[in-house]
């Protein structure tokens, strides 16, 4: 009766190792299949600050920010998702300043120049598919995003805070893009 028990138990021991397997498996290849829903590279189609501000040094203040930065249309979102390794690489317009250091008032003789810098990360996606999760900010230097919302297939929502110079001097803002896929290779 006891090495029946044993048999039992032993039964029992695989069967439940067997099942906590597949379900693993399982959550892996669908976070695997979202990732490769989502890959590939994004450009972005708006772009707006919390408030009116004046970037461009034009003498208006927008919200659109795609007006203010011009530079903002080369940005660039990337998501790749390859053997359960899924990367996030967000390039976007930094500012650097000729002629003069940049002070808390504007300085017309400041002229400002962009170049695009990278952030990058490991990311998952949650059970509902409807955020991007970056968790490890640490390799963020330029954005670093406080939500990615995932807005269909081809759609993706990024919020993050910006310190940027405007024409009434530094401000602090914050930055809604919403980007869409344009290609699915890299």
């Amino acid at each position: 009766m006891e090495s029946l028990n044993k048999d039992l138990r032993i039964t029992t021991a695989f069967l439940a190792t067997l099942i906590l397997l597949c379900v693993l498996s399982c959550k892996k290849s669908e976070e695997l299949s979202n990732a490769e829903v989502l890959k590939g590279k994004y450009n972005p189609i708006s772009a707006y600050a919390d408030h009116p501000v004046d970037i461009n040094f034009d003498g208006f203040e927008s919200i659109d920010l795609l007006q203010e930065i011009p530079d903002i249309k080369t940005a660039q979102l990337e998501l790749i998702g390859t053997d359960g390794y899924n990367l996030y690489s967000h390039f976007w317009p930094e500012p650097y300043f000729l002629y003069a250091e940049p002070s808390d008032i504007y300085n017309p003789e400041i002229k400002v120049v962009y170049a695009k810098k990278a952030s990058y990360g490991k990311f998952h996606i949650n059970k509902d598919f409807t955020e991007i999760i970056v968790p490890d900010k640490s390799l963020l230097d330029f954005v670093s995003p406080s939500k990615i919302l995932i807005l269909s297939d081809n759609d993706v929502s990024i919020f993050f805070n910006k310190r940027i110079y405007t024409k009434s001097g530094w401000q602090d803002l914050k930055i809604n893009v919403i980007y869409k896929s344009y290609t699915t290779t890299y």
